[in-house]
């Protein structure tokens, strides 16, 4: 799940992941975290500016390939207008 607050401020570039404890234990989470912010850190360049996000992971997401997590992150940076799309 994908929650984005656009603002009139080019310079603000929030981002934040909130992981519960259904998703699996501590080292799991850890886990997903690191590697959700690291795409993050990767890709922030591609963004356009004046946003906050919170990343919601779904069940199912610790047990996904580096790749596949990337592929879904930009795939819904897409939908919500974070990231031009292309043609």
């Amino acid at each position: 799940m994908f929650y984005v607050q656009f603002s009139e401020d080019p310079k603000l570039r929030k981002f934040g992941v909130s992981l519960g404890r259904a998703l699996g234990k501590a080292h799991q989470r850890n886990l997903l975290k690191r590697r959700l912010r690291e795409i993050y850190r990767v890709e922030k360049e591609h963004f356009r500016g004046g946003y906050q996000v919170i990343l919601i992971p779904r069940r199912g997401s610790t047990d996904r390939a580096f790749e596949e997590l990337r592929l879904s992150f930009l795939e819904l940076s897409k939908r919500a207008g974070l990231l031009p799309r292309m043609r």
